[in-house]
């Protein structure tokens, strides 16, 4: 799993709880047989072997900054107004 505490797709509001909850931990609580929780590439890269090597199923948590790129969905403007985008839904719907 890539973690980077937040929504990205939304504008880059922060995911419940952020930096507190434990993905790796949720993994095992639910019955994964290894787990590791990364934050630093180096020791990933250092590591991997001993991932590659682990008794599956296997869950990893990569911890990433997030990048946003663009802004918020309902913030993006459209060329289409709501009728227009509304009868193309139709169309393409009934074909």
């Amino acid at each position: 799993m890539l973690e980077n505490d937040v929504y990205a797709i939304t504008g880059g509001q922060p995911i419940p709880n952020a930096g507190a909850t434990s993905f790796a931990g949720l993994a095992e609580a639910s019955g994964y047989a290894a787990t590791f929780e990364f934050d630093d590439f180096e020791e990933f890269a250092t590591r991997i072997d001993e991932v590659f090597e682990a008794e599956g199923p296997v869950f990893i948590t990569l911890k990433t900054r997030p990048e946003i790129q663009g802004g918020p969905v309902d913030s993006r403007t459209s060329a289409r107004r709501t009728p227009q985008a509304a009868r193309e839904l139709h169309d393409t719907l009934n074909g």
